[in-house]
Parts: structure tokens; sequence; C-alpha cells
């Protein structure tokens, strides 16, 4: 019954990813290895478990640094549980990550590419 339960939580996150999902190429390709990590996060983020989404989302930033929005829901997480000067620094992180996925995106374009 509990793989029964995990299997559908899993399939709810997965629609609620195809909606809200990674927005960027990159992203994509930096979260590929950690698909499954990331769908529970996001699952456990959306439904406000901040105590458990948190560390998972600290496993990912560690695996996929560049990615910003690993950041972004990192710090909202610890924001969540209080931990205010830790979720300034993790969405700092992620500002700065963005910005420059901005920039890089921008360069491409301007040299003929996607």
């Amino acid at each position: 019954m509990n793989s029964v339960r995990r299997r559908l939580f899993l399939l709810m996150a997965l629609g609620f990813l195809m909606v809200t999902g990674p927005s960027t190429q990159d992203s994509q390709a930096a979260l590929a290895p950690d698909a499954d990590r990331l769908l529970l996060a996001d699952s456990l983020y959306a439904a406000g478990r901040w105590a458990e989404a948190a560390p998972i989302y600290r496993e990912l930033t560690v695996a996929a640094p560049e990615v910003g929005r690993h950041w972004a829901r990192y710090g909202t997480c610890l924001h969540g549980l209080g931990i205010y000067d830790d979720a300034a620094r993790a969405l700092t992180r992620a500002e700065a990550d963005e910005g420059r996925g901005k920039r890089l995106q921008q360069h491409r374009r301007r040299r003929g590419r996607p």
C-alpha cells in the first residue's frame, strides 16, 4: 500500500511539474540526474512541507549549484522554517544565478544560438 501511495504522490507531483517545471534548457539538463529527488522536493514544497523539502533542495544545490531555481526554493523553505540568515543567502544566490542565466541567454541570441 505504501508503494501505491508513493507512486500516486509522484504522479501528482509530475503533473504539477509539467505546469510549473524548469523554465530553461540549461536547468532541465542540470536536473536530469536528480529528477526523482527534484520531483519529491517540488511536491513537498507545493504542500508547504518545508522541513522535508529543505534538505533535498540543499542536496540539489550541491549537485547543480548553477540552477537558481534550487537556491530559490531552498531559500523559501528556510524562510518558512524561520532560518532567516541562511534563507537570505540562498535567495541572494538564486538572484545572482538567475541574472547570469539571463545574460547567457541574451549573449547566445546575439550570436544566433538558441
